[in-house]
């Protein structure tokens, strides 16, 4: 399902007066060192929904990262539910409306891309290093997308 059709099933089933659907995606790998070894690599994809539903001036939002279709519904209901409890807020104006948006250009392909034998072999000059300094080396090592 792409955002579109995320999007699609969150705003069909909202009855807010306005409703905001906002996707996100991260592919993490994470790579873990303790005395100088590396002992973990894991990789997580996860994609996050957050609905946003305004009722009158009270807001309400709801996170889920299940994009099955009647979990995306019940979630568009959630954030409503969630609106009717809070308190008025006079100050809110309504959301943005739309508009163009200059893209950013911050995409690394090289640290998407980092294998488990490149973060290995980085985390490894750091524990050479230490042991060569009579030390231990702990910790981890990082990237996403």
């Amino acid at each position: 399902m792409n955002f579109r059709q995320i999007a699609d099933v969150v705003m069909s089933a909202s009855s807010a007066d306005e409703t905001e659907v906002l996707g996100f995606e991260q592919n993490e790998s994470l790579t873990r060192f303790a005395n100088n070894c590396v002992h973990q690599n894991v990789t997580e994809r996860n994609v996050q929904i957050t609905v946003r539903s305004v009722i009158e001036t009270k807001i309400g939002i709801a996170i889920s990262n299940d994009l099955r279709p009647e979990s995306l519904r019940e979630l568009a209901i959630r954030a409503g539910d969630v609106a009717k409890l809070q308190p008025s807020n006079p100050e809110f104006k309504g959301l943005p409306q739309p508009q163009v948006i200059t893209p950013v250009e911050s995409f690394d392909s090289a640290v998407a891309e980092c294998t488990p034998e490149q973060r290995a072999a980085s985390v490894g000059i750091i524990c050479r290093k230490a042991a060569d300094a009579g030390c231990a080396a702990a910790g981890s090592m990082t990237t996403s997308s």
